[in-house]
Parts: C-alpha cells; structure tokens; sequence
C-alpha cells in the first residue's frame, strides 16, 4: 500500500514538473511579454517620415542621383574617400574601425545610415538635424572626405550636369568655369580667403549645388531601411503560435529578451523597432582622449548655429515648421558628455562600441552597464544604475542581442 502511495505520488511529482516546465516553454515566455516586446517588431516601424525641408526627398532622379554621389570618390580632391568609405552603401552598416578613418583620423564611430530616416537628430552628438544637413558636413571635415564647397560643386556640375539640372533647373545657367577650386566658409586659410572674394551671386550659386548634392544623397539614403531579423519573425509567430516554426528562440536568448525589458532596464533606452529612444545620455564610459569629448553640449550649439538646419534658409519648409529644434532639451546637467543612443538592428556585427569605440565586445559594453561606475567631476551626472546581473545574465543577454 505504501509503495503504490509512493510510486502514485512520485508520478503526480513528474506530471507537475511536466506541466510547469511544458508551460514555461519560450514560446510561452515569449507569449506571456508579448504585449510589452510587440514594440520591436519592425513591422511597426512604420513608413519613412516626410521630409518637408528637403524637396527631393522622395525624387526618383534625386535619388539615384544621391546613390551615386553617395559612392563617388571624384566628390574629393584626392579622388579617394566618398560616404561609401565609411558605409555600406548596400546595408547603410558602419565600417568596424574604432573611429573613422577617411582622409584623416576622426574621433567618432561611425554610425549606420539604415534607419536614421526616422531620427530627429543625426551623429553622435545631434549636431545635424536632418539626413540631407548631415551629409554636407563629412564634405568639408578635413579628416572625412576632405573636400571643400567650392570643389564639390564644381565636380557635381562637371559629372553629373544633366543630373543635376533636372533637380536644379537654374543649375543650367550656371558657370562654374571661374568658380576657385578650394574656397569654403567654414574653413580657415586660403579656402576662407578664397570663399571671401567670391561675389553673393556666386557664393549662392555654390551653396545651390552643394545643398542640392546633400539632398539627393539623403534621398537615397531614405531608402536604405533597417534588415528584418530573427526576433521580427518571432514576433509575427506569437502570440497565437503555441511553437516556433521559422525561427526557433533558445533559452539563453529568451531569457536575454526577459533581461532586456526586465531587470537590465535596457528598454529604458532601447526602446522601439530600432531600439533606440533617439535621446542622448551620458553612461559614464571613459573618454578616449586626455581632453573629455563634450558630445550633445556641443552638438546642440553647432546644430544651432549651422545655415543648413531646418530653420536656416536652405530649407524647402515654408513653414520652418522644427518643434525638436525650437524645443531641444538645453540643460548642461543632461547634454555635458552625453551621446545619442545607438539603434541595436545588427548590433552584433557592429564592433567596436560606444561613441569612439572604446569597448571592444558586447560583453564589455554589459560589464560597463552592470558596474555604472562612479563619476568624477563637476557638472556630470551618470545615466547608469548598478545591476545585479550574473555572468549567465550577461551570456543571456549576449545571446538576444546577436539575434537582431
């Protein structure tokens, strides 16, 4: 009699475990945060966002105008670098040097091009505030492309004239035959002198031509959107889906996933289809020179005072309608050493991390959330809390960003 108790209550043991582990499945994990994760799915993200400052944004021959500038090295007077140096101009997918490397040595990562569409804010630091603004400054950074306006025009006319007349009607009235070869308003030396004997008419038909390259560039780059990944197609399985059929999710990466909206508080920053809240945060990572990188405390000044912000007057908005702009957070508590969070889509093929590369692996980049280290100086304040996260947590959490 006690045997058969035994043996009966052994089995009502085996089928609880059964039942509790059958429904602790990840597919039911997943199921169970459905609602809270359904944010990632790039399903969600939505169309590209209209562009009202840029006129070209959805012109055809504007973009295929911009993709190839956007790969033309003639743009630089050494015939070497073009916005494909740094990207892929196929994936918009940052190269893995550490900062950028181009004519010079930046001081940045580069950061990808594919979802920036839908950002108010563009680098780093937000110091441009749209894709077509941004991609004039790489024109005349001398460690980028180094070019200079005048020499950007003047290659645009020479190559690309039929181009850019069809976009720029008044571009064919345009003789660039007198125009210096090096002259700039934001350089110094003889670009400046240069760009300074120039005549207003002139200088605006320079501006005209520059402007009009950036703005089919970034109308290209409009159509460069982020890749599906392994977590959208689980997404479109669950919730209804009692299994996953086309893209299984292992423990370690659901438990990842749990991490990721729980306990590791990532989604407080990472949140969304691209996995970023478009805000800028400093977390305390050390600088990579004796001399701190400001980040958005200098980048909101520069965004400012640039000509080519939606406010300025190249832009097509009637309305210079720019709430981000007008509004832009300003307090130096918030902006000193912060940087845009970064969209996570192919994070794991993105290395290094952080704003100048300064952490090697994904493991790195966790150990430095889980330490939130302590922050010396006046004016500073460290995004980060300390975590209490175990090296399986960190394993986990690998495990889940690699997936996307």
């Amino acid at each position: 009699m006690r045997s058969a108790l035994l043996i009966a209550f052994v089995l009502c043991i085996g089928l609880v475990a059964f039942f509790v582990s059958t429904m602790r499945t990840p597919e039911v994990r997943v199921q169970s945060i459905h609602a809270l994760i359904r944010q990632f799915d790039i399903d969600s993200l939505g169309p590209v966002p209209a562009s009202p400052d840029n006129a070209l944004a959805s012109n055809p021959a504007a973009i295929e105008l911009g993709k190839a500038l956007f790969a033309d090295p003639r743009l630089s007077p050494s015939g070497t670098f073009s916005c494909a140096t740094c990207h892929d101009p196929v994936t918009g997918m940052p190269d893995k040097n550490p900062v950028s490397i181009a004519a010079g040595i930046g001081h940045r990562r580069t950061m990808p091009i594919a979802g920036a569409q839908y950002s108010a804010w563009l680098n780093w630091d937000g110091s441009a505030d749209s894709l077509w603004s941004q991609s004039l400054g790489p024109m005349e950074n001398p460690n980028e492309i180094a070019s200079t306006r005048s020499f950007v025009a003047r290659a645009v006319l020479e190559h690309y004239r039929p181009q850019i007349e069809a976009v720029l009607p008044a571009a064919s009235g345009f003789d660039e035959s007198d125009w210096p070869v090096r002259a700039s308003p934001v350089l110094e030396g003889e670009a400046a002198l240069a760009w300074g004997r120039l005549d207003a008419q002139t200088r605006k038909q320079i501006d005209s031509v520059f402007v009009t390259a950036g703005k089919a560039i970034a109308a290209f780059e409009r159509t460069l959107l982020p890749e599906r990944n392994r977590l959208d197609d689980v997404l479109g399985e669950t919730p209804e889906a009692t299994t996953f059929t086309t893209a299984r999710m292992s423990e370690a990466e659901v438990r990842g996933l749990e991490l990721f909206v729980g306990e590791a508080h990532c989604v407080n920053c990472h949140a969304g289809p691209r996995f970023t809240d478009d805000f800028f945060h400093f977390t305390g990572v050390e600088p990579a020179s004796a001399t701190p990188d400001p980040g958005r405390l200098a980048g909101l000044e520069i965004v400012r005072s640039n000509p080519f912000n939606c406010l300025g007057p190249h832009s097509d908005d009637p309305q210079r309608a720019c709430p981000e702009l007008t509004f832009a957070v300003t307090d130096p508590l918030i902006l000193n050493r912060a940087f845009r969070t970064s969209g996570l889509r192919g994070v794991g093929k993105r290395t290094p991390y952080m704003h100048a590369g300064q952490l090697a692996t994904l493991r790195e980049v966790i150990r430095h959330y889980i330490d939130a280290p302590a922050i010396k100086g006046e004016g500073l304040h460290n995004d980060l809390m300390p975590l209490n996260l175990t090296e399986d947590d960190m394993d986990a959490l690998i495990a889940f960003l690699q997936m996307l």
